[in-house]
């Protein structure tokens, strides 16, 4: 088994069009009970993706999609929102995100990393893990203008993750689960320490 991690570039060379990668991510979405509502639409989803290419990687084994990563740079007001445990993933699209992360300080909402339930008991951490640093380390100043990545927990996997990478417990609530915060050196630091854990 030969899992590699791909961008947007990668996937087209291997014919996979954005209205494909959409379709399966929200698939293997399904596949977790992840359902539209609480995810949105299918156009909504492309948008989004078309306009943050650098801060997401799709996981394929031998041309098929098995999993994906996501983080995204809210604008302000929709910052707000997560400090007050009030955004949900459907009320995201396209004119609350912030594309230019060289301008002011930016957060970042550490979306999701969900794998097709048939890699999931696979190692693949190492894998996961290396490509979420390798992409958001060379961000803009190297993240110099980024404050803090933020996360919305609601499993005991995404728990670990988080917790793995620093984070700690910002606020509850039954709209938005656990809200995690970590100061971004920390999450990239964290991330480096893991990855070379395993040998990458």
């Amino acid at each position: 088994m030969d899992i590699i991690a791909c961008d947007s570039e990668d996937i087209a060379k291997m014919g996979i069009s954005f209205v494909q990668f959409v379709e399966r991510i929200i698939e293997i979405d399904e596949e977790n009970g992840l359902v539209e509502d609480a995810e949105g639409n299918f156009e909504r989803l492309l948008d989004v993706y078309k306009v943050t290419t650098n801060m997401w990687r799709v996981f394929v084994d031998n041309d098929r999609i098995i999993g994906y990563w996501s983080c995204l740079a809210l604008n302000s007001e929709y910052q707000s929102k997560v400090e007050a445990g009030q955004l949900m993933e459907r009320d995201i699209n396209i004119r609350n995100l912030k594309t230019d992360l060289a301008d002011g300080v930016s957060e970042l909402l550490f979306d999701a990393v969900c794998l097709d339930k048939a890699y999931q008991k696979k190692k693949l951490t190492g894998v996961v893990m290396k490509s979420i640093y390798d992409t958001l380390s060379i961000l803009p100043s190297s993240g110099k203008n980024i404050g803090s990545v933020w996360g919305s927990v609601w499993t005991d996997d995404g728990l670990k993750f988080f917790e793995k990478l620093g984070a700690t417990h910002y606020i509850t609530n039954s709209y938005s689960g656990m809200i995690y915060k970590t100061p971004f050196p920390l999450f990239i630091s964290r991330l480096d320490s893991i990855t070379k854990s395993f040998g990458m």
